[in-house]
């Protein structure tokens, strides 16, 4: 939404990626009366999803996407700017190439697991806006760069002139391990002194790289380096194990009624409604906000239990949390 004084206040902002004609592309809409009707503003480029809109402090809308190019071998974040409510925009800017080329990064149920009983994580750049200085900050989840055995990390960067240059991304999890953390999520403190950041984090299962912890960090703007991120701290109060769907290899009646395993359409434990097909979900995804007292943030917790057809499984919850700022 944009929140800034002017003719265009209250505007709402909407886009996702549609294939269309064959291709991905990302689709921007404006809504002037409080979501009640809503106009196709723009139709920018070429994308393989996770397309987020901003709004800066002149009305200014970025949108930002990711793209596979080369044949499927490099992945990369791209971002386009409109002066004008949405109407124009301008070439657009490529960000940074990730270390991982692929849509998205798998993440194994533990070290132990078999290759096949992973979840999918989508690489997303996640934006947000200074509300005063419309700087630009982006946080997404990558493989780190060399061959240490890390699957993700948490990166930040940022740009101070609107999107066209950016800083070298900066690493946000301060831990010492080679265990995933994944899906960031992004908050600037409306005076602009501040940022939050939260995610995903395996770092105390050390053994196997299974249970999950939400983890956060504070820093003040601007960001300088990995200094800024020194001092995270787990959120979530207890960990968890991923909840999600089985293999081809589960026993029938010990997996996820939501996911079944991938058994042919002609077997009598096939899901129909799913055709058999396995599908690597989980509910991974978050939010974060905030006024100038407090940050708001929600992300999927699966410490809870559920008996189902005599099989206990964990069941995904929705939390959701209140942290003051520092001072």
């Amino acid at each position: 939404m944009d929140n800034f004084a002017g003719a265009s206040q209250g505007s709402v902002y909407f886009d996702y990626v549609l294939d269309h004609n064959s291709a991905k592309q990302v689709f921007l809409f404006r809504s002037t009366a409080g979501g009640t009707n809503w106009t196709k503003v723009a139709q920018l480029g070429f994308a393989a999803g996770g397309a987020q809109v901003a709004i800066g402090t002149n009305h200014e809308v970025f949108v930002v996407w990711k793209e596979i190019t080369n044949g499927g071998t490099t992945l990369k974040f791209t971002l386009s700017k409109s002066s004008n409510l949405g109407t124009n925009f301008s070439a657009p800017v490529d960000i940074l190439t990730n270390n991982f080329a692929g849509y998205d990064l798998q993440l194994t149920r533990s070290n132990s697991s078999d290759p096949g009983d992973y979840f999918s994580t989508p690489i997303t750049p996640v934006l947000s806006v200074n509300p005063v200085t419309s700087h630009l900050y982006l946080v997404y989840h990558d493989k780190p760069s060399g061959a240490s055995g890390d699957k993700a990390d948490i990166f930040f960067l940022q740009s101070t002139n609107g999107g066209t240059n950016w800083s070298a991304p900066i690493r946000v999890n301060s831990d010492s391990t080679t265990n995933d953390q994944w899906e960031p999520a992004i908050t600037v403190k409306p005076d602009g002194t501040k940022l939050f950041i939260a995610w995903y984090d395996r770092r105390n299962d050390i053994a196997s790289n299974s249970l999950i912890q939400t983890y956060g960090v504070f820093a003040s703007l601007p960001v300088t380096g990995t200094s800024s991120f020194a001092t995270n701290f787990p959120i979530s109060t207890v960990t968890f194990p991923p909840a999600f769907a089985g293999t081809t290899r589960t026993n029938a009646g010990q997996f996820d009624p939501a996911y079944p395993p991938d058994y042919g359409q002609q077997d009598p434990r096939c899901c129909q409604s799913f055709q058999g097909t396995y599908a690597s979900h989980v509910g991974e995804y978050e939010g974060a906000a905030s006024d100038n007292a407090y940050v708001y943030y929600t992300w999927s917790d699966n410490r809870n239990t559920v008996s189902f057809h005599g099989q206990s499984r964990n069941q995904p919850d929705i939390r959701f949390v209140r942290v003051s700022w520092p001072h």
